[in-house]
């Protein structure tokens, strides 16, 4: 809402020095300038006022997530450019493997680790932990998760969410 209030403004100034230096000219060409003048300026504006606002859109929602080489089929609602590289790995031989993959939750402040109920010192904190929902065929990944050298701690949630992180080997 500010760049729109400030792209407002600056009309509103430009405007407002197109009719000083317009109003020096002769009566009759001081009308046909001012509203030429007037009248490109508020397109100007108008298209870089749409064309902040449509970034904007674009980049508030984010689809999928880089992993490795490709684009996988990974949703993503909580910051990825933490996690480290050997649970990226195995988000995208999860998404590959059993289908869609939705990151839920990935980081978290100690405060916000208090308000869920975690553990006080829970491998979220550190970014080291990444809590996901699999939207597809799950048979058989919780042992595969189990197995897998690159996943430390894992557990699977009754509400259909897993925990990996990056910690020694254990369950919970």
């Amino acid at each position: 809402m500010n760049n729109v209030m400030k792209r407002c403004a600056f009309v509103a100034a430009t405007v407002f020095c197109c009719f000083l230096a317009v109003s020096f000219l002769p009566n009759e060409t001081r009308a046909a300038k001012t509203t030429s003048i007037t009248k490109k300026v508020i397109k100007t504006t108008i298209r870089k006022t749409r064309a902040t606002t449509s970034k904007k859109r674009r980049s508030g929602k984010r689809k999928s997530a880089y992993v490795g080489r490709k684009i996988r089929r990974i949703t993503l609602n909580a910051p990825w450019k933490c996690v480290p590289g050997r649970l990226k790995s195995v988000i995208s031989q999860v998404s590959r493997k059993f289908g869609r993959v939705v990151i839920n939750s990935t980081h978290r402040s100690k405060r916000k680790n208090r308000m869920v109920g975690g553990k006080s010192k829970s491998y979220h904190i550190g970014c080291r932990a990444v809590d996901f929902r699999v939207h597809g065929r799950t048979r058989g990944l919780t042992r595969w998760l189990a197995r897998h050298p690159k996943v430390g701690g894992f557990k699977r949630y009754r509400s259909g969410f897993y925990h990996i992180d990056i910690g020694p080997k254990r369950t919970w």
